[in-house]
């Protein structure tokens, strides 16, 4: 994960991330989509405090985890959200294991993608 090659490279460099937490955590919310904010709001048990990065980078691995069984489980068919195109359509929705749970609908970068640096 991209977060995590940042949080290695800084290190490396020698540059201390050790307070960092609420601020990438907050970073990391809100690019998240909505209903996948959604469940992490609801995970917070404090809400007038962020939670560590750990908690959110455990959030987030499990989440997508989750999604990847419930893409790979048969037994778990549901009606898909996204109908197929319409013939004037030129840019179909990627679905199935292809599908990123992290990328929003308008944003060509994956949303577990966070840049500490311009």
């Amino acid at each position: 994960p991209s977060e995590h090659h940042s949080l290695t490279a800084l290190a490396h460099s020698k540059v201390c991330t050790d307070n960092w937490d609420s601020l990438l955590a907050t970073i990391c919310a809100s690019k998240l989509p909505k209903l996948t904010r959604a469940v992490w709001e609801a995970s917070v048990t404090d809400k007038k405090v962020m939670p560590p990065w750990t908690e959110m980078d455990s959030f987030l691995t499990q989440r997508y985890l989750t999604l990847e069984a419930m893409e790979s489980d048969p037994s778990q068919a549901r009606s898909d959200p996204h109908p197929p195109p319409s013939k004037g359509n030129q840019n179909p929705k990627p679905s199935g294991s292809h599908a990123n749970p992290f990328r929003s609908q308008g944003s060509p970068l994956p949303r577990r993608s966070i840049f500490l640096y311009p």
